[in-house]
Parts: C-alpha cells; structure tokens; sequence
C-alpha cells in the first residue's frame, strides 16, 4: 500500500473559514508555510432576564467558552452605554462592578437596583464580527396610592350622589379594588327599572360612583391597590350621609306594677350626630340619679339606643316621657305613656275534703293533727232526685258483731276490697226494686226529723255501733 503524502493545503481546506485566525498554505512559487488553527469564543448559554423589587441588587450572567485572548464587555443597550469592559467598569454608577469565576462565567452587578435602571444589557464579546447576546432587566415597584389625587372623606346628603375616587402608582401598574370596611355588598344603583340595585362584595376601578345614597350606604370603604409585588396597600375613605334625626319607639305604652322596674326605649338614627335627651310632660330634664338611669349605646354609625330606666316605680312616675333628638338638619321626637297596673291576688287554696270521711288527711281523719272531726252537716238533701256523677260522699253499710245489718245487693264486708266504682248509697236502688234510693239502716230511727245528711268519721261510727248493739240486746 502506498501512503499519499498531506499536503498544508489540504488540512486548511478542511477547515471552516469562520474558524481560521491563521493557515497559510502552499504559495503560488510552491513553498509552504506553516499556520495555526484556533476556535473562535462563543456563549455557552443564554443571558437569562432578570426581575427584582426596586431597591434590591441585580446581577446577570454571561458564560463564555474559549475566550482565549478576547475579552467580555457590558453594554446598556437602550442607552448604548458601556458598563465595562473585561475587569473594569466604565460607567461613572458606583452602584455597578463586575467579576468573573472559572474563566468563562462573567457577571455585571447592580447594587440597590432603581428605576432608572430598567432596560436591555448586552454581554457582547469583541470578535469580528462582535458577538453578543441581551438580557432584560425587570425593576417591579410595589403599588403606592396618590393621596393628591384620591378622594378623601366624603359628606354627601341623602338622594344624591357620590363619587369617590382612588389613583395608585407601582410598576407593574397596581389594580384598584373597592370593597366595605363593614364586610357589606356595595350598592350599585342604576336607572333599568329591571335591574335598579345591583349588589357586589368588590369593585374595581379607580372611580366608584355611589348614586342615589341612602343611609345603609354609609360607612368606611376601603380602596386596596394591587399588582403582585408586596407589599399590597389600601386607603380607608369614609362616606357620611347626612339626613334628619329619626326615632323609631318599640312600645309607646308601659304598665308597670308598684315597686317594679321599667326600662323606657327609643332608636333614634341622625346624621350627622345629635343631641338626645329624656323628659317628662311636667317639663323636667331627667338625668342619672337614684330614681333614673339614662344610657346610650352606639348600634352603627347613625343609629344610637336611648334607654331610660324607672329604679323603683312609685304613683308619681306615671305619665308621659319624651326622647327627643337634635341636629343641624332638624329636631324629632319620641312619646312614651306609663301607667300603673295591679297585679292579681292570690286566691286562698281550696282544701280537698277526703271522699270517704269529708276530711283532709285520708282515712284515720286528723288532718296534721292526726285528731277526729266531729259529726259535720252540709245542706245536701238526702232522698233528692240526683245523677250518680253529683254524689261526692259515700257511705259504709254498719257492721255488728261480724254480721251485716240490712244486707244489700251492693254491700260489702270489710274483708272484701272496696270497688272501683263510686256510689252513693242514696242513689242505689232497693231490694224489691223501690224507685226510691236505699238508704243506710240507721237513717231509720232519724229519717223524720233529719233535713241535713250526717257524715261521719270512724270514731263517731264505733260510738254508734255500741249504741246500735245495747239497743239489739
């Protein structure tokens, strides 16, 4: 195999002339010379934006391969200012510097960044022709509200208008958002009568109207300026609507018992604020003292509770009491009348007699002396025509020595439990089916001389008894 011989011309053929500082090949007289091959500088990456607060340090990037003896400068591009060049900085801002690390990594610093300082910056590299490459820098400012040129606190009377408006500076330019103090929608009037409120919890724009005003539209609103740089501002603009005093008096008429407490009440709304006072109808003031408290207690912004409050209620606090309300827009009024009311008195109890012996205490009698009632009349007529609801006394047959006298279809001896029905024995019928009621057998000896029934207890029974058997024996 024969090896061809490699000429000069051949290897700086193979070259790319971009990359060529110097090759010189065969002369035309057929002599050579030697020459050197060596790359160009390049970026090896790109130079990245750069976003920082106002008043924050800023610093870009500028990686180079094979600088070799080619050097790196700094260039405002807007401005074509130069910054610096390799390791020297040109520029007359002692806020900027340079440096470099690794030999190919060349950084520009600017030390509390302003806004003048926002732009385009070049690295460019001084080959032939230059090479270079821009980053931005992005100088955000947070948002900050004109107080020259926003609306301060407004006072505005009720039915007319009011436009309040709040202007902010900050880079990006902030957004203006409206919303109340008091967490309450914002009230948008308009002339469709379709749609002639329109409510929002937030507004946003620099201007917000607020037509047709009422009293429920006053309060603090809060304009809040925002564009994602912190921090986010706000300003607080109070909206008065002035209107005449108005009392609202939940009752006009108090009956209070002798001795008693009364708590006299009236709401007043004014704007802007009032006088307000209590008086009576024989012309006196009334103030905090041992009979009267007066108190006032702010509800909102307009509305004010007025309380008058009787200690102890005695005949010559009845009559009628005024609260009364002033401002610079008008004067109003509230009557309230007290009077005197007796409460109801108790009744004495009733006490229930027993149904079996007319005593309190039950069987036994005795009441909580545990003694014996005597014989009691009452004026019930024995033999009268009665329903069986009407009785409320009944009788026991007469026990004689173990044996019943006079036995009944509806007797019972005392070893038998008394039934759950209830019967006067006045009202039950005879053994032979006599219309007429039956009657105990010791009504016999009495039954002509007797207008009144006789109850009788146990200890009046027993006497009876021992009466009933000397007689039988």
């Amino acid at each position: 195999m024969t090896l061809q011989p490699l000429s000069l011309t051949n290897l700086c053929q193979g070259i790319k002339p971009s990359l060529l500082l110097g090759c010189l090949c065969d002369r035309q007289d057929g002599t050579f010379q030697l020459g050197w091959v060596v790359g160009q500088p390049d970026f090896a990456a790109p130079l990245n934006n750069v976003s920082v607060p106002v008043g924050r340090d800023a610093t870009f990037s500028c990686m180079v391969n094979d600088l070799g003896g080619y050097r790196v400068g700094w260039v405002k591009a807007d401005t074509k200012a130069i910054q610096a060049i390799h390791k020297h900085v040109i520029t007359h801002n002692s806020r900027v510097s340079v440096s470099h690390s690794d030999h190919n990594t060349w950084m520009l610093h600017i030390r509390g960044v302003q806004e003048e300082d926002r732009g385009p910056y070049m690295c460019q590299i001084n080959t032939d022709p230059m090479r270079s490459q821009i980053g931005y820098l992005e100088v955000t400012v947070p948002p900050e509200i004109e107080d020259n040129r926003s609306s301060t606190d407004v006072m505005v009377p009720e039915g007319s208008n009011a436009p309040i408006v709040c202007r902010a500076k900050g880079y990006p330019p902030p957004k203006i958002t409206w919303t109340r103090e008091d967490q309450k929608p914002i009230v948008m009037r308009t002339n469709d009568p379709a749609m002639p409120k329109i409510k929002k919890l937030s507004y946003e724009g620099e201007v917000l109207n607020l037509t047709q005003i009422t009293r429920s539209d006053m309060g603090p609103y809060l304009c809040i300026a925002n564009n994602s740089v912190p921090p986010i501002v706000s300003k607080r603009i109070m909206v008065e609507v002035h209107f005449r005093p108005v009392i609202h008096v939940p009752n006009q008429l108090i009956g209070v018992p002798l001795g008693s407490s009364a708590k006299l009440e009236c709401n007043l709304e004014a704007s802007p604020k009032s006088i307000q006072y209590w008086t009576r109808d024989t012309g006196e003031m009334l103030i905090s003292n041992n009979e009267y408290s007066v108190q006032e207690s702010l509800t909102n912004f307009y509305m004010t509770r007025m309380t008058l409050t009787i200690s102890s209620f005695k005949p010559h606090h009845k009559g009628v009491y005024f609260c009364t309300a002033k401002n610079s827009l008008g004067e109003t009024q509230g009557k309230i009348k007290v009077y005197e009311i007796e409460l109801p008195t108790e009744e004495p109890a009733m006490v229930e007699e027993n149904e079996d012996f007319g005593q309190p205490g039950g069987r036994g009698g005795g009441g909580a002396g545990g003694g014996h009632s005597p014989v009691e009349f009452s004026n019930e007529i024995p033999y009268g025509p009665r329903s069986r609801e009407d009785t409320s006394t009944r009788h026991e047959d007469i026990v004689t020595r173990g044996q019943v006298t006079h036995p009944r279809p509806n007797h019972r001896t005392p070893s038998q439990p008394p039934t759950d029905k209830k019967r006067h024995p006045h009202h039950a019928m005879g053994e032979q089916g006599d219309s007429r009621p039956s009657r105990p057998p010791w009504w016999d000896w009495d039954q002509s001389t007797t207008s009144e029934v006789l109850r009788i207890d146990h200890s009046a029974l027993l006497v009876l008894l021992c009466l009933v058997g000397n007689v039988l024996v």
